[in-house]
C-alpha cells in the first residue's frame, strides 16, 4: 500500500512539475483558477485597450486608412483586416466614413480565463460620409448611434488585443459567450 500512495505522490508531482515547466503562464494560469489572482489591474489594462482601439478605429476610418497607427493598434489581424477592407470599400466609392464623434463607456469587463476577458461597453457614435478628396461633407451631422458592444481580448507579450466585437442594440441582451472563447 505505501509503494502505491508513494507511485501516486511521486506522479502528481511529476504531473505538476511538467505542467510548470511546459505551460507559458503556468503560475498565472494556476492562481486564476485557484482564484488567488487580482484582476483589478488587468481591468483597468482592458479599458486602456478598448480606449485605444476605439480612437485608432475611428482615425483609421477618418483618414481612409492611411494612419501610421496600424502597428499600435490593439487588435488581432483578422479584425484588422475585416475593418480595412471596410475602409477600402468606402475609399473605393471615394467616401470617407468619418466617425464625427465618439463615447466610450465600459459597462462591465470579466476575466474569463488567464489570458482571456470579455467587455461589454455603452457607445455612442456620430457618423458624417465625406468626399475622398477634399474632406467635404457628404452627409449632414446626425444624431449619435447609441450601441452595446461585445469585446473579446486575449492576453499577449504585448498587453491585450481585440481578438473579435460583436454589435447589439443598446437595450437589448447580449447572448451568452460560445464556449469556443472560453478555452
Amino acid at each position: 500500500m505505501k509503494k502505491y500512495i508513494f507511485a501516486v505522490i511521486v506522479g502528481a508531482m511529476c504531473a505538476v512539475g511538467l505542467f510548470v515547466l511546459l505551460h507559458k503562464n503556468a503560475v498565472r494560469d494556476a492562481e486564476f483558477r485557484l482564484g488567488l489572482y487580482d484582476t483589478s489591474a488587468d481591468e483597468e489594462s482592458i479599458k486602456k485597450t478598448l480606449a485605444a482601439f476605439n480612437k485608432i478605429y475611428a482615425t483609421i476610418y477618418d483618414t481612409g486608412g492611411t494612419t501610421k497607427q496600424l502597428n499600435e493598434f490593439p487588435a488581432a489581424n483578422l479584425v484588422k483586416r475585416r475593418i480595412y477592407q471596410e475602409v477600402y470599400n468606402w475609399k473605393d466609392g471615394g467616401k470617407v466614413l468619418a466617425y464625427d464623434k465618439f463615447d466610450v463607456k465600459p459597462e462591465s469587463v470579466e476575466l474569463i480565463g488567464p489570458d482571456r476577458a470579455v467587455a461589454i461597453t455603452q457607445e455612442a457614435w456620430g457618423l458624417l460620409l465625406k468626399k475622398l478628396v477634399g474632406g467635404e461633407s457628404i452627409s449632414e451631422g446626425q444624431k449619435p448611434l447609441e450601441i452595446k458592444v461585445r469585446y473579446i481580448l486575449g492576453r499577449t507579450d504585448a498587453g491585450w488585443k481585440v481578438l473579435e466585437y460583436e454589435v447589439y442594440a443598446p437595450s437589448g441582451e447580449v447572448p451568452e459567450l460560445g464556449e469556443a472563447w472560453r478555452l
